[in-house]
């Protein structure tokens, strides 16, 4: 497959985005170098009876037991606040109307 011009601005189109022309040849040159990858890896003679690998590790994950514990409650978790009202962190507003 050929990458031209024309193919470049045509995704570009359909992704709704604009490059200049030096954009425009660098991708041209990047889609081209993915293509020829993508190529090669394909004319590989792959052994057709070999399970796909489902994750890179096969080491199964430990994870510790679900134990009931006793939580926090307010007065402790709300110790070190530096200002609460009715069970709630109080914090400055950060974000503009």
């Amino acid at each position: 497959m050929k990458i031209d011009n024309q193919l470049v601005t045509h995704l570009a189109q359909l992704c709704h985005v604009d490059f200049s022309e030096s954009e425009q040849s660098k991708i041209k040159v990047e889609l081209q170098q993915m293509i020829t990858f993508l190529t090669k890896i394909e004319s590989l003679e792959i052994d057709k009876n070999i399970e796909p690998i489902r994750h890179i590790v096969n080491n199964q994950i430990d994870l510790r037991d679900d134990i009931v514990a006793q939580s926090l409650n307010s007065s402790v978790a709300f110790k070190e606040a530096p200002q609460e009202k009715n069970n709630f962190y109080v914090v400055p507003k950060f974000v503009k109307p």
